[in-house]
């Protein structure tokens, strides 16, 4: 809620006040939100735009509703989610988080909208199918998601809290782990830029996953799918699937036996080996995304890597 009028900012006349507020970027969502509360002044010129400059504010930083929301999209305020996201996470310190994470968002849609124009923003629609979207911009926050192993009393109930936010990789932030579900900003960012209303993330044949959001598909939708079968048993034939794919290039050798691989029996149990670096794009479906992974072994000697050139 804005302050009570007591403050220096409620005397100042309203054409200043408009004035200031015109100021303000759309791209800059945490100052929106930190004026309105200055006083209630101030708060009556953005509640004279309604819902409407919240939902325009919100995507122009890369922010959505997730695909469970869009089924009642009428009872939807995002005047809520833009307060709550800065309540929570406006000031967030972890690198994938917070102000970056708004900032490099705003930097994806603006590029997005040069690329392809405004109609998806600001019909706040995501973009629809076409062959000449080529070259969309992947949010790097899936680069750093990873999921909690071991979890033996929870192997047929993945929870929210298996999902994480990680800086394994990027140098000052030893073990920055977050629990992702706690971070709105960071699962409310579109997946893509610009957001696209549906798409297809593979791993293999075996475990291909459809994402629909006609509000722009998100981190958490695929967040979501993807913890859904963490603890689903792989057959025979979705290992030799797997080994057809990614997998066999990305993570196991060319001279891994047959009996190694099968001990990998779940989704979660190739995690324990691997780290995902986020998706690339189709050269012939732009619709149609490769999940990507390295061994977790070289990303570990990667950062003792860093550790000593750092020390050094």
């Amino acid at each position: 809620m804005p302050h009570k009028d007591s403050s220096f900012i409620s005397r100042l006349p309203v054409e200043l006040l408009l004035a200031v507020k015109e100021s303000i970027g759309d791209c800059d969502l945490r100052t929106h939100v930190c004026f309105y509360n200055t006083c209630r002044r101030v708060a009556a010129l953005y509640d004279r735009d309604g819902e409407n400059i919240w939902e325009l504010l919100c995507r122009h930083v890369g922010l959505g509703l997730l695909h469970e929301e869009t089924r009642h999209r009428e009872e939807i305020s995002w005047k809520k989610i833009a307060f709550d996201c800065i309540a929570e996470d406006g000031f967030c310190s972890h690198p994938l988080c917070g102000t970056r994470r708004l900032t490099e968002n705003a930097r994806s849609m603006q590029e997005a909208i040069r690329k392809w124009g405004m109609k998806f923003l600001d019909s706040g629609k995501a973009y629809k199918p076409d062959s000449r979207l080529q070259g969309v911009i992947i949010n790097p926050v899936f680069e750093h998601i990873g999921f909690q192993l071991g979890h033996p009393l929870q192997m047929q109930f993945p929870t929210e809290d298996d999902a994480f936010l990680h800086c394994d990789d990027i140098p000052g932030y030893p073990q920055a782990r977050r629990t992702l579900c706690k971070h709105p900003i960071a699962y409310r960012s579109f997946a893509t830029f610009p957001p696209l209303r549906w798409m297809t993330l593979l791993i293999s044949p075996a475990l291909e996953y459809d994402l629909l959001n006609h509000s722009g598909v998100t981190v958490y939708d695929i967040e979501l799918d993807l913890r859904a079968d963490l603890d689903r048993s792989l057959t025979v034939i979705d290992l030799q699937e797997l080994l057809e794919g990614t997998f066999r290039h990305d993570i196991f050798m060319p001279e891994a036996n047959g009996m190694e691989i099968l001990n990998y029996t779940t989704v979660r149990k190739l995690w324990e080996i691997s780290r995902w670096d986020g998706f690339e794009q189709d050269d012939e479906d732009p619709y149609q995304f490769w999940a990507k992974f390295s061994p977790l072994d070289d990303a570990t000697d990667d950062e003792e890597a860093q550790s000593d050139a750092d020390a050094a």
